[in-house]
């Protein structure tokens, strides 16, 4: 009961009655978030004494002192705005408790005020009410730890990746939207010029595989036709032996290309690839 006194006398003289022993107390000004719950502490005083049975009942209403009520102890009854955001927190006979609104709302912010009757001995029933209330402010709920991590894990990530791209950025700096589209931009840009060299390089490669293969089989080709027409020639030039005339004699110089590898002696082959040439030559013996 010691705190009991020392409040009442810092109370502001309009709390006291003319008797000015008996009072509410409760705080001046709390403050919460939206979404977030509060306790209104309160406590009253008083000199008398209680009856056997006092049925004190405590109610609570807001905006200011004459406004609607919002809870009721007995009966009870709970503002349809507060529909299950309203505990009380109050002992039998006691004097002293809390009101709890949960699930807070910009709407909440405004005065609350708490009332309390009872019935005593000698002077039958008494209520009275605190004049100033309690002032209750709503702030917008703040970002949480998690959110926070969040956002500082996806600016690392940026960074590293936009480093990786060769660029350098600061994990201290935050990007803008802009520079990472800026920088999405760059690195398509990049990747699709290397694509477009590898290409290239291999088409022109496969371009010349192509011509040195094509004169190529030209030249094997027409070697080879002139060779069957030179033999064919050859057969169709070559002098019979006549079995009568004996007395004639046949020589045959074979000329060759030097540039052909030389051949073995002996009659010559059709379709041979050395290119000759043969020249005859008739002696008659007398």
């Amino acid at each position: 009961m010691g705190w009991v006194l020392v409040a009442l006398l810092l109370l502001p003289a309009g709390v006291l009655t003319a008797d000015g022993n008996f009072g509410m107390l409760q705080p001046g000004h709390l403050s919460a978030i939206v979404g977030g719950s509060i306790e209104i502490p309160f406590s009253f005083f008083h000199p008398w004494e209680l009856a056997q049975d006092p049925e004190v009942k405590v109610f609570w209403r807001w905006k200011s002192f004459h406004r609607e009520f919002i809870y009721n102890m007995t009966p009870p009854f709970i503002h349809k705005h507060f529909k299950d955001r309203l505990v009380l927190n109050f002992t039998k006979n006691g004097n002293s408790g809390s009101l709890s609104i949960l699930n807070l709302r910009k709407e909440d912010e405004t005065m609350y005020f708490c009332r309390v009757h009872l019935k005593t001995k000698k002077k039958g029933e008494q209520q009275w009410q605190s004049i100033k209330g309690t002032q209750l402010t709503i702030t917008e709920a703040i970002k949480t730890t998690t959110q926070m991590k969040t956002t500082t894990e996806r600016s690392t990530s940026v960074a590293s990746e936009v480093t990786s791209a060769g660029f350098t950025v600061s994990e201290s700096q935050p990007l803008s939207l802009g520079a990472i589209v800026g920088v999405a931009v760059a690195t398509a840009m990049l990747i699709t010029g290397v694509l477009v060299l590898v290409a290239f390089l291999r088409w022109r490669r496969k371009g010349q595989t192509t011509t040195a293969q094509a004169p190529g089989g030209e030249v094997s080709q027409n070697t080879e036709e002139k060779y069957e027409n030179i033999a064919y020639e050859r057969q169709q030039t070559e002098p019979q032996q006549s079995p009568k005339n004996d007395s004639t004699v046949y020589a045959v110089l074979t000329l060759s290309n030097s540039s052909s590898p030389r051949m073995p002696a002996g009659p010559p082959l059709h379709g041979n690839t050395q290119e000759e040439m043969t020249l005859y030559s008739v002696l008659k013996t007398k």
